[in-house]
């Protein structure tokens, strides 16, 4: 099974005004990464339901053939100017209920494409370095202490 949950770094995307507006606790940025993350998925034939803002940054709900949904979770590290890590986590709850089949239902496969085509993402941008494949313990890092693992590219 691939990553769910990646380690960028990037100058790609800035602090919005959405930013301050609609987060939840201070410095959950986030918003133009997931913008742009919405964009891409999209283009790769996602249905993305919602963007909202979270206690611990941004949340992108995206839709399933199961009709039960699915998210990313995503957050900035700081609001100075150049390079910001940002945390990305794909769902990882693979059996959820669903009530239009009354049931729970399996999303293995789901997430694992959506976990890839995020990795796909973030590796055909040359903007955006991978530093790590997975976070432990999202969302309850402080990045700007965080001791990755190795990326594998």
């Amino acid at each position: 099974m691939p990553a769910s949950s990646y380690h960028i770094r990037s100058s790609k995307f800035p602090v919005l005004q959405e930013d301050h507006d609609e987060c939840c606790n201070p410095g959950t940025f986030g918003k133009s990464l997931a913008d742009y993350l919405q964009q891409k998925l999209e283009a790769k034939g996602y249905e993305i339901l919602f963007i909202v803002a979270e206690d611990f940054g941004w949340w992108i709900e995206i839709g399933t053939s199961f009709s039960v949904p699915t998210n990313i979770v995503l957050r900035r590290s700081h609001e100075r100017d150049g390079p910001a890590d940002f945390a990305i986590a794909v769902d990882s709850k693979v059996k959820k209920w669903s009530w239009k089949r009354f049931r729970f239902v399996d999303l293995t496969g789901i997430l694992e494409k959506l976990a890839s085509d995020v990795r796909e993402i973030i590796d055909s941008d040359p903007e955006i370095e991978l530093v790590a494949d997975h976070f432990d313990g999202y969302p309850d890092y402080p990045l700007g202490n965080y001791e990755p693992k190795a990326a594998s590219r």
